[in-house]
């Protein structure tokens, strides 16, 4: 995420508004604390087993559900309006597009991660170490990908 979100602030600098930095940031922070603590609770019991509960699950959809009311809160309060873009060509020529770049995402992040590990079997890296990382980059390349070609000009 934090790949994605640096090469795409590189390609254009991101407005982050008041809001992100007061609420959203804190909130997503706590989310994380959270999920460590629900997945680690086995070490203040005497219970052994590494899990999330049912009962966490329920803890964490209520949180999902507290953020999700905020946002929308914040959409429907119209404090920077969006201007919609002018749009320039037919529904075919933006079909065709949106096809193609689908299709040229898929097949990328297919030859990123084909490439990867078989460059990473070539040397001798562990499987364990491909999973934790080179395939996580190819699985994250579409969205790169996406989120640097979608920046505003």
């Amino acid at each position: 995420m934090l790949l994605v979100l640096g090469i795409a602030a590189i390609v254009r600098p991101l407005p982050v508004r008041n809001s992100t930095v007061v609420s959203e940031i804190p909130f997503s922070l706590t989310a994380a604390l959270l999920v460590g603590f629900l997945a680690n609770a086995h070490l203040f019991s005497d219970d052994v087993e590494l899990s999330i509960s049912r009962v966490d699950g329920g803890i964490l959809l209520f949180f999902f559900l507290l953020f999700m009311l905020y946002v929308y809160k914040v959409s429907t309060s119209n404090e920077s309006p969006v201007t919609p873009a002018k749009a320039d060509g037919t529904l075919r020529r933006a079909l065709v597009y949106v096809l193609l770049g689908a299709a040229g995402l898929y097949f990328g992040g297919q030859w990123v991660v084909d490439s990867a590990v078989g460059l990473a079997l070539r040397w001798g890296i562990n499987d364990a170490l491909i999973g934790l990382t080179i395939v996580a980059i190819g699985t994250s390349s579409p969205e790169l990908v996406a989120s640097a070609g979608s920046a505003p000009n």
